[in-house]
């Protein structure tokens, strides 16, 4: 059980810090040696131990905004390593030459791509993502999408800790020499994998550039970081605070840059604008100062429903559009199966329990099209894959991390961003209201930062303008076919489980049969005498 502990920790500190990322291509070593002489149920057990501690200690900063929820979550997500440590034990004792490291790497994309998706999918702290300061690996993400890219890593541990047990752990001392020897050329084979692995990469990016179908105007596109702290944000005694300190950046970025669009974070007043008058006039009355679009988060209610939503204010000062958020927080904006555990009905850590929006709503500003990520939407690539369906040249991404303070969730979520950007070529501007508010491109890196002059990314204010939808890139192989490479890994996966339990079935049937045999056969030979 140690050795589950184990991996889990290296891993945490493999998430912890870009100088500490290249970790993870080891850090499931100890897991494997102790599912490997294990059977499938207490395998099962084993990775579940990993999976709580990680998940426990890398998502803590839930507690700030709900301590039931945070259990929960823990353990939903824990259950997926669960699955994987009885599986892979259950195809590593049934499989050889090969197929199990194989079939092991298959397994983790496919529970990634799983838990991903759907209208309860939580894609937070996918194994790749914690490379999202290597390009090279980045990219690879425009084929694999963001799941797929576990494949290699889990490929590799599995890889290296079967060789590893070669060299240290040879049951036969006379073959223990030759049984070194296949673990130093398996330990060489895996450094020139990943090296192959990262040149490939690195290849794919210096082309990227080359794959813009057409040019076209840019929008100067100015992201607003206000840094309100969420003990205030939703006290009416702070209520004028917190319109003047936005209202100020934007006069004062304006002088200088004179964008196009500002990008204000996730419901960033103080209020609802569309039901507080005052407030809707004084923020329109920034779109005609300035002259510029303006496209800011609020809560909005219609019919009995609450949306988390954004707004295209014109610089006529009108609403020219509205999206309203599709992919909702789990114990944030809703509480899943309400209705099936009623003792949990009140846990969400907004005011309301939010409805999800309908469809992905296409802005355009001088005929240059967007799509808006509100909240941890920039962490599904799918999300981004229907925008860039639907032509938007960029995407902005409106958040509020206030909520979790400044630990390691900021990172956490941009590691996300940056793979969602790269998996579709598309551009992001995210806008935060503590951070971290950057302009990401099409290859996934981070161009720029809104900082002070200390270099502080976290709880600082200020605006930060670039270009954006400068010309629309061809679609990646991503866009073209999605998940194809995860959804292949789980066909694999089932049709695998399908085979070895049919021979499972087939072969106790046999061995039933020729019991049944011999207890007949005796039976006769006491008969005869």
């Amino acid at each position: 059980m140690l050795r589950s502990i184990i991996s889990a920790l290296i891993l945490i500190v493999a998430f912890s810090s870009p100088r500490f990322s290249l970790l993870v291509w080891v850090a499931f070593v100890p897991l494997f040696w102790e599912i490997e002489k294990r059977n499938p149920a207490m395998s099962a057990i084993c990775a579940f131990l990993s999976g709580i501690v990680f998940n426990c200690i890398s998502l803590f900063w839930l507690t700030s905004v709900t301590w039931i929820g945070y259990p929960f979550l823990c353990i939903y997500v824990s259950l997926y390593w669960a699955v994987f440590g009885y599986l892979w034990s259950f195809f590593n004792k049934r499989v050889s030459g090969g197929m199990d490291i194989l079939l092991g790497a298959c397994l983790w994309t496919a529970l990634e791509y799983l838990r991903g998706n759907g209208p309860h999918g939580f894609p937070w702290l996918s194994l790749g993502t914690s490379l999202y300061t290597q390009l090279s690996f980045v990219h690879l993400s425009s084929m694999l999408g963001t799941a797929g890219t576990a494949f290699p890593i889990v490929f590799c541990n599995i890889l290296l800790s079967k060789g590893l047990s070669w060299a240290f752990f040879a049951e036969n001392k006379k073959n223990s020499v030759m049984k070194i020897l296949k673990a130093i050329i398996v330990i060489i084979a895996i450094f020139l994998g990943v090296f192959c692995l990262y040149s490939f990469g690195s290849f794919r990016l210096k082309n990227v550039n080359e794959g813009i179908l057409e040019k076209q105007d840019e929008l100067r596109v100015c992201v607003v970081q206000g840094s309100i702290p969420q003990e205030k944000k939703w006290d009416s005694y702070y209520f004028e605070d917190i319109v003047d300190t936005y209202e100020a950046l934007i006069f004062s970025a304006c002088e200088i840059e004179r964008p196009d669009l500002f990008v204000l974070p996730e419901t960033c007043l103080p209020d609802y604008l569309m039901e507080n008058e005052e407030l809707f006039e004084r923020v329109a009355s920034w779109a005609i100062k300035t002259k510029s679009f303006i496209l800011l988060g609020s809560p909005y209610e219609e019919n009995t429903l609450y949306y988390n939503s954004a707004f295209l204010i014109s610089p006529e000062g009108k609403v020219k559009n509205r999206y309203d958020k599709v992919q909702l927080v789990p114990y944030g904006e809703y509480v899943p199966f309400r209705k099936i555990v009623p003792f949990i009905n009140r846990i969400v850590l907004s005011e309301a329990d939010f409805s999800p929006g309908n469809d992905l709503i296409v802005f355009s500003i001088k005929n240059i099209s967007f799509g808006a990520l509100i909240c941890f939407e920039d962490a599904f690539p799918s999300l981004l894959r229907l925008y860039r369906q639907k032509g938007v040249s960029f995407a902005v991404n409106m958040t509020n991390d206030a909520w979790f303070g400044p630990g390691p969730e900021p990172r956490q979520h941009l590691s996300q961003a940056v793979f969602a950007a790269a998996a579709n070529g598309l551009e992001i501007a995210r806008a935060t209201n503590t951070g971290i508010s950057c302009f990401l491109s099409s290859n996934g890196k981070v161009c720029e930062t809104v900082k002070n002059h200390r270099g502080r990314e976290l709880y600082v204010s200020g605006t930060l303008t670039s270009y954006a939808g400068s010309g629309k890139l061809k679609p990646t192989f991503y866009v073209l076919y999605g998940d194809v490479f995860s959804i292949f890994c789980l066909f694999l996966v089932i049709i695998s489980l399908l085979y070895l339990w049919t021979l499972n079935y087939m072969r106790y049937k046999t061995e039933g049969r020729e019991e049944l045999s011999e207890r007949v056969i005796l039976k006769m030979k006491g008969k005869d005498k």
